[in-house]
């Protein structure tokens, strides 16, 4: 192999390499939430039982998990959709009692990014 090939394919290689480890940085990001329902701290009626994230980028539904809590005890899984926009997680819940929640999330982003969050809700009148 002469020197100027082997010269161009040391180039090639230095060049390529960058863009070998990119979903590497994908990776490494974070997930970021956007937007929630409930909102932070709203005040909700307890047959309300609909809980959705969304998030600055796609969600791997499958990977992600949705959780209500109460007094640090978790009262509910959620599921969600498989079907939701690809950048939200959507669930629907069992009616909830009234008292102070926290609604919880882990989220995996599909370049393999992680994120995770939590927002509290209080809940009003009949559950």
């Amino acid at each position: 192999m002469t020197r100027r090939r082997l010269g161009l394919i040391l180039l090639a290689s230095a060049l390529l390499a960058p863009a070998v480890r990119a979903p590497s940085a994908f990776a490494q990001s974070t997930m970021h939430m956007v937007e929630s329902f409930p909102k932070a701290d709203a005040i909700m009626d307890g047959r309300n039982t609909r809980f959705s994230v969304k998030f600055d980028g796609p969600v791997d539904h499958h990977a992600s998990r949705l959780v209500v809590e109460q007094d640090g005890v978790v009262v509910q899984i959620l599921q969600p959709r498989l079907n939701a926009q690809p950048n939200t997680l959507y669930s629907d819940g069992h009616p909830l009692k009234p008292g102070h929640y926290v609604l919880r999330w882990n989220v995996r982003g599909m370049h393999g990014e992680d994120g995770g969050g939590a927002i509290t809700f209080t809940v009003q009148g009949k559950g």
